[in-house]
């Protein structure tokens, strides 16, 4: 019965659409629905369609039957979060995004036109789908139309890996698709890493490749098992990672634990390139290599500050011998340097406490004591400053 409703539905709200597209069109020359009537009728069959395939929908992109199942890998791989920055030239390009959406994952976005909205800035129109896609875009004209497509993990699980790979190659080479947030989500299904493990490093500080540690504790509501997560990297940063039991999370639909790497901007865009100029066969297995490579746990007792000469620990590196990984650091973008920008500094930043100590120390002494610090300098430079001297007096010879 729901089986017959959800397909009528269907039929109902696109034939219905179909007409009425031929009778409104928006002030950009597209065609978007606004009545809330067949909106209604198009969410009330996607949640029988819902109901109908529930303990069928995959866990993973790696070939899982049901959420409920227990899995045939004893760890899984896959994508949980993509957020893509688009350009597009005209309505009916846009128009492609949305139908490229809905045939992967069966999910419309409806245009809403008479709708802005803000996501980091303010955006000319929005869309929304049913299961929770999301679009924020600015109208083409005389330079090509800004979008931001926004898919959660709760999407991008229906689909297979493959189908994903080859949506993110389209968007790359036919929209410029670059990523602002890109989550990477590993589950190890035997429990074998163990959130006491993961705490008792942090609290060492036996962590490296993030900046700090926090632990989180919290329960949905009384008589509700307690659900814990150890995050590493701060709130700020453009990585973080984060450990928890998704068997709590998800109300026992995926039995778990999680290891999630969540990047943004630079790092986030540097793995989405990467994972699109991937062979689909090494796919899975690269993103195990960057999220396991996204923090590292290192015994600190000896004081060795050369961290490639510190032991890993041993439950992380029997975790990683679990999943067979290799791993690979995420770039961070290199910070830019030159001989104005270091001079601006100086001049800005550093020269009016230059000028308290010279008033409090007389001239004679506080040269003395600029020299003295200077030599001292010039004895700790590392490779990179004696780098960016070469830079500075290439900047200096060209102006």
């Amino acid at each position: 019965m729901a089986h017959n409703l959800a397909d009528l539905g269907v039929s109902i709200y696109w034939g219905t659409k179909i007409n009425y597209f031929h009778s409104r069109k928006s002030r950009a020359g597209a065609v978007y629905s606004t009545r809330p009537a067949l909106r209604l009728i198009y969410f009330i069959s996607m949640v029988l369609q819902l109901t109908r395939n529930r303990g069928g929908t995959p866990s993973s992109n790696t070939g899982l039957n049901s959420q409920a199942q227990v899995p045939d890998h004893p760890f899984t791989v896959r994508l949980d979060w993509l957020q893509l920055r688009l350009l597009y030239n005209s309505m009916p390009q846009l128009q492609q995004i949305c139908d490229r959406i809905n045939s992967l994952f069966d999910d419309l976005i409806d245009l809403d036109f008479e709708r802005s909205g803000f996501m980091g800035r303010r955006f000319d129109f929005t869309g929304q789908s049913v299961r929770g896609c999301r679009l924020y875009c600015d109208m083409p004209g005389d330079t090509p139309g800004r979008c931001l497509l926004v898919i959660p993990g709760r999407v991008l699980k229906l689909a297979t890996m493959a189908g994903i790979h080859e949506l993110c190659q389209q968007l790359q080479q036919t929209y410029s698709a670059v990523a602002t947030r890109l989550d990477v989500a590993l589950d190890d299904h035997t429990k074998s890493l163990r959130l006491q493990d993961l705490l008792e490093a942090g609290e060492a500080q036996n962590y490296a490749l993030v900046s700090s540690v926090e632990h989180h504790r919290r329960r949905a509501s009384r008589g509700q098992p307690w659900g814990e997560s150890v995050v590493f990297g701060s709130p700020q940063s453009d990585k973080r990672v984060i450990f928890y039991d998704k068997e709590v999370e998800s109300n026992g639909e995926i039995c778990s634990i999680r290891m999630e790497a969540r990047l943004r901007n630079f790092k986030a865009d540097q793995v989405f390139q990467r994972f699109c100029t991937t062979e689909l066969s090494e796919v899975s297995s690269d993103l195990v290599d960057i999220v396991t490579g996204a923090v590292d746990f290192l015994d600190r007792t000896s004081g060795d500050k050369n961290l490639k000469r510190l032991p890993r620990l041993g439950f992380w590196q029997s975790f990683l011998d679990f999943v067979l990984s290799h791993p690979v650091k995420i770039p961070s973008k290199k910070r830019e340097i030159s001989y104005e920008k270091s001079l601006n500094w100086l001049e800005f930043a550093v020269s009016p406490t230059l000028c308290i100590m010279r008033k409090v120390l007389g001239i004679a002494s506080f040269h003395d004591k600029m020299n003295r610090f200077i030599d001292e300098a010039n004895n700790r430079l590392t490779p990179q400053q004696q780098k960016t001297i070469r830079v500075y007096r290439s900047d200096l010879a060209l102006a």
